[in-house]
């Protein structure tokens, strides 16, 4: 075996965006051994941290939503590889819950193991779900008031006074204020791969029209293209498409469809690569840049 360098990648993204999903779903395929994996785990070691995500496992094989990481919870998840050519790897990745990048984005306090983790990265990967991101239109002022607005979205309550709820999604503004102060943070030129989660959803609304993850991004999100393509002295992109669940478990119908056509739900999960190539071997996100 070939010792390599150890490789860490640093996950960010609003909450809700697909990181947990993600984990587990590597976690999964790493420890059922399944098909033609580009890693396997070393040894049969049980990743570092594997206890922390046990129940989310558990969760995924019965098919229920993984729940979001909560505000707290902190942990470095330790992967043991090797490559196809016998390489050894180790691979570290944090997660952190969503709400810390969200209270960086509104607050403009960055916490230490953050900012630490920023700087030693090699790579960042960047999760956005527009499963959970919140529509941002124009107002038309003749139609709708900012008072309204404001009563809608955050929800304003009448009692003794005003109990404003900050909106439980993320906006594409807040995403793209979130890359922006990572490439403040990070002086060294950045190289992110983002990851558009529930990518299983994307292609329902495509009715069938192939689009690749960076063609779905600049139409979807083009505040956020323009803000990564305007960047590109300051960092390497490429653009994914993640599907970790494989279906929506909370919609009774599609899943009493799948179940009624035997349709085992793990071989639905895929990762879309920028090219728009398709696997099953969601540890492709991590392979090398060509």
């Amino acid at each position: 075996r070939v010792r390599m360098d150890k490789i860490r990648y640093f996950m960010v993204g609003m909450p809700s965006g697909g990181k947990t999903s993600y984990i587990v779903r590597f976690c999964s395929q790493l420890l059922l051994n399944k098909g033609d994996m580009m890693y396997h785990l070393s040894d049969g070691k049980l990743p570092e941290g594997y206890e922390r995500i046990k129940d989310s496992l558990e969760k995924m094989q019965s098919f229920q939503n993984v729940m979001r990481t909560l505000e707290n919870v902190h942990y470095n998840m330790t992967l043991p590889l090797l490559n196809e050519k016998g390489e050894e790897l180790s691979l570290m990745i944090p997660d952190l819950s969503g709400e810390h990048y969200r209270k960086l984005v509104e607050d403009r306090y960055i916490e230490r193991k953050i900012y630490d983790g920023l700087q030693e990265a090699d790579e960042i990967l960047f999760f956005l779900n527009p499963e959970t991101m919140e529509k941002e239109e124009r107002l038309k002022w003749e139609e709708i008031s900012a008072a309204s607005l404001v009563s809608e979205s955050m929800n304003v309550k009448k009692g003794d006074g005003f109990d404003i709820k900050v909106p439980e999604k993320a906006t594409q503004s807040q995403v793209v204020e979130l890359l922006q102060i990572l490439l403040y943070y990070v002086k060294k030129k950045m190289t992110i791969k983002f990851v558009i989660s529930a990518w299983d959803r994307v292609e329902k609304r495509q009715v069938g029209n192939k689009i690749t993850p960076e063609e779905y991004l600049k139409n979807k999100f083009p505040f956020l293209y323009q803000c990564i393509i305007g960047n590109t002295e300051r960092m390497e992109y490429e653009i994914f498409g993640v599907s970790a669940l494989g279906a929506e478990y909370d919609d009774e119908e599609e899943m009493e469809k799948l179940e009624n056509a035997d349709v085992d739900i793990d071989t639905l999960v895929k990762i879309v690569m920028p090219d728009g190539t398709e696997y099953q071997d969601v540890s492709r996100l991590l392979r090398k840049r060509e």
